[in-house]
């Protein structure tokens, strides 16, 4: 959802029907406090709950900079904390068994880009050929499909470059393959975009519908139902456990802070910092270390 589009949505809904006729110099703490918990009591998540305050905390300090108000109340509110729901994820043989459910279509490229690279939905649907330098291996990053088919700059605005692998480059040279075949079949009726994931006529391509063809393709599969968004969590998760450094997973799921990342999957890394305490001793445990240090740590890295 925009930046726009996010405050019009908590404003109306939220917002304007419990204080929009309460003056700016009259509005008060207390009031935004049993606002939100009425909010909460009515069965809104609490992150709907602090997006909505977080509309109004950026209304106020602009009223502020407009010298509307002399403070901005919304700082004082007390919110529970909010922690992050655990994900459902595929397992690596669950993603090999839905790539398999695919091969030879055209979802086949897309689900292999979606679980190597962590796309966000808007950002895999936006991308166009002219976004993969084939030569290089490398994917850059310039613009997401909003759901009303437009589009914008990614999240934050920041552009990225991914690395490809073979797996990735072998994918999309059959998918344009399919692609050239629609381009034939249906001649002038064929909408040129250059995108790499559209329909058989070249348009852009509906969220609904990918999230409905994505639910039938992991119920063909016989695999964990997640949502589109959690396989960005499977690509996540996969990396983790399997020792990709955090600061490339991050720079690959586009997090703007390497904070956010260990935070959002720090199911993950306990195992993680195991396996890193016994590499440790595997390679310092033997240079002048206690004997047998180095084979015991080494042990420990086949376990974890």
């Amino acid at each position: 959802m925009r930046t726009y589009d996010s405050y019009e949505y908590h404003s109306r809904l939220h917002l304007i029907p419990a204080i929009g006729k309460v003056k700016l110099r009259d509005l008060t703490t207390p009031q935004l406090q049993r606002l939100y918990r009425q909010l909460l009591d009515r069965g809104l998540s609490l992150k709907t709950v602090r997006n909505a305050h977080g509309v109004m905390r950026v209304a106020l300090n602009q009223a502020i900079a407009w010298k509307l108000v002399a403070t901005n109340v919304a700082q004082a509110v007390r919110l529970p904390q909010y922690v992050p729901p655990e994900h459902e994820t595929l397992s690596p043989e669950e993603v090999r068994r839905v790539w398999r459910a695919v091969a030879g279509t055209r979802w086949y490229a897309f689900l292999v880009l979606l679980v190597m690279t962590g796309l966000r939905q808007g950002e895999i649907l936006g991308l166009k050929w002219a976004d993969i330098d084939p030569a290089h291996a490398i994917l850059q990053l310039r613009r997401q499909l909003q759901r009303d088919k437009s589009f914008a700059p990614t999240k934050g605005r920041r552009n990225r470059r991914l690395d490809l692998s073979m797996l990735e480059l072998d994918a999309l040279r059959g998918h344009r393959a399919l692609q050239d075949a629609d381009r034939k079949r249906h001649g002038e009726r064929y909408e040129e975009h250059d995108l790499i994931f559209c329909t058989h006529q070249g348009r852009p391509l509906g969220w609904r519908v990918v999230d409905r063809d994505f639910a039938r393709i992991l119920a063909r599969a016989g695999v964990t139902a997640i949502t589109f968004h959690e396989a960005r969590h499977t690509y996540a998760t996969i990396a983790l456990k399997h020792g990709i450094p955090a600061k490339v997973v991050q720079e690959r799921l586009g997090h703007s802070d390497i904070g956010v990342t260990p935070n959002i999957y720090s199911h993950v890394t306990p195992g993680l910092g195991r396996r890193a305490a016994a590499q440790m001793g595997a390679i310092l445990g033997g240079a002048g270390g206690e004997p047998g240090a180095a084979g015991d740590a080494a042990a420990g890295v086949r376990e974890a």
